[in-house]
């Protein structure tokens, strides 16, 4: 990034891919020293970038405020000057943002990650794998953190906007990285995030029904389409054979890409696995790949998770990394807030915690426990997030109802809606199905009561949140403990309450 260009050249790519329509007083030869959408990054020679339903004038003037030259958007702004306006402002922001880092992420090797569950399992196991080939080489962005080479930090979204995207891209790059590791969500790639982005691979885990509302994708063909639109920029692909529609998305991935490996449990899959077993202490299987033939044994637990290091495999084996690397990269990968298990001193309390998010990878999560602690009562605390993907509440109140005993309903990033409103639809859902449940606003409490506000053996599974510390409510993002800590937390003060008991 030490490199600068000046607004010209902007102005030039931007002629180049066909989106420019013309420049208003700006200061062409003047070097872009900063590019951002918010203006509270803005600085002395800042490129200030007007985007979202949202945006405001008086964003654009808090830039200009602090130091912004010039500015790109799809209107003008006559009171301010210095417009570059274009066709598509999320198109230019992806190939502004490539200029602006010298286009860092072409000098590492790339892979990108897209599906409906899966994805930042998938993406760590990768990069456990790369880890374990490079010493420590590989970069990621996920749904839990953003890691560059020098720095970790929790992740607000699963795919950042562009302009953060190519910064962590290269930062990477500056801090060494050979590999860097991309979960690529739908509305990531509907709304260009990754554009011009080239993968060496690209992995499409699974289909399922999620992002479903008006603020995301209007059915399941535009969620469906907007998946599939990573085969675009990926040189190989990987594609589960036990996906539903896997026939368009082998077709689709076949007609953009050099090659394509398909993973899972057919015998005519590239990568094939066979023997698996699933315990409290992890999982093991056999795996099969061009390349090699090997068992995998890794400390997490659950089979759904088994398609997930698949899917790992076989990204690592498109990139042509030593199946020795592989197979120690699946055993030593650890995920932070996937299927972590905290347990009472006494034995007559589990606590499960994992982000399942959605009815699918609720369903995954619910079963695998039932099977494995048959004589508990299982508890499952969750909530849905504000505004986005409604029908989440409906399919996770129904798949709770269908697997717990007790659905304890809380919040979870509410935003703008009305807690109380998302609260009351996934009662209806779980009540329809003939499920009990409580409500509970406040998670803390929820989680509490739910570990100390009965007697028995019992299983209480935290889901959706993970080791995320934030809460997004209507006065913003607040920060929070995560479920790990509120496990750990009422865990140790039933314990204390039992201790004393028995004394």
């Amino acid at each position: 990034m030490e490199k600068r260009h000046a607004l010209n050249e902007y102005i030039a790519m931007l002629k180049e891919r066909g989106l420019f329509v013309r420049a208003e007083n700006a200061d062409q030869s003047r070097a872009v020293e900063g590019l951002t959408f918010d203006d509270r990054e803005s600085g002395a020679g800042t490129l200030f970038i007007c985007k979202g339903a949202r945006f405001k004038e008086e964003y654009l003037k808090n830039a200009y405020a602090k130091g912004a030259f010039a500015y790109v958007s799809e209107r003008e702004y006559p009171s301010v000057p210095g417009g570059v306006i274009v066709t598509d402002v999320r198109r230019a922001m992806a190939y502004l943002a490539m200029l602006f880092t010298d286009n860092a992420a072409k000098k590492m090797r790339l892979v990108g990650i897209t599906g409906t569950k899966g994805k930042s399992t998938t993406a760590y196991f990768v990069k456990s794998i790369l880890d374990s080939a490079t010493g420590g080489k590989c970069g990621i962005v996920s749904t839990i953190k953003n890691y560059d080479g020098a720095s970790a930090a929790e992740a607000t979204l699963s795919t950042p906007e562009s302009v953060q995207l190519h910064k962590y891209y290269a930062s990477a790059y500056k801090n060494g990285m050979e590999f860097f590791v991309t979960e690529l969500s739908s509305q990531a790639l509907k709304y260009d995030r990754a554009l011009g982005v080239k993968l060496e691979v690209g992995c499409f885990t699974n289909l399922g029904r999620d992002h479903i509302s008006p603020a995301e994708h209007a059915d399941e063909e535009d969620y469906f389409r907007s998946k599939l639109k990573i085969f675009d920029s990926c040189r190989k692909a990987c594609v589960n054979s036990g996906s539903a529609r896997f026939e368009e998305i082998f077709a689709a991935a076949k007609e953009k890409c050099e090659k394509v490996y398909t993973y899972g449990h057919n015998e005519n899959d590239d990568i094939y696995c066979k023997d698996i077993k699933s315990s409290a202490g992890g999982a093991s299987f056999a795996v099969r790949t061009p390349a090699f033939e090997g068992a995998v044994n890794m400390d997490m637990r659950g089979v759904f998770n088994v398609d997930n290091a698949l899917a790992a495999i076989a990204c690592c084996t498109a990139l042509g990394i030593d199946g020795k690397y592989i197979i120690k990269g699946i055993e030593s990968a650890r995920v932070e807030g996937r299927m972590e298990h905290y347990s009472s001193a006494d034995g007559s309390v589990d606590v499960i915690v994992d982000y399942a998010h959605n009815g699918m990878s609720l369903e995954a999560l619910l079963g695998e426990i039932r099977n494995e602690f048959p004589e508990s009562r299982l508890i499952t605390v969750f909530g849905c997030p504000g505004n986005k993907a409604p029908e989440r509440r409906r399919e996770m109140g129904e798949v709770s109802a269908r697997h717990s005993d007790l659905t304890v309903i809380t919040e979870d990033d509410e935003g703008e809606e009305p807690l109380e409103d998302i609260c009351a639809e996934i009662a209806r859902s779980v009540k329809s199905a003939g499920g009990e449940y409580i409500v509970i606003p406040d998670r803390e409490r929820a989680i509490d009561k739910a570990i100390n506000g009965s007697e028995g053996k019992r299983i209480v599974v935290l889901a959706g949140k993970g080791c995320e510390t934030h809460q997004r409510r209507a006065n913003g993002i607040v920060k929070v403990p995560s479920d790990a800590e509120y496990a750990k937390e009422y865990l140790a003060s039933y314990d204390a309450a039992h201790s004393t008991a028995t004394v």
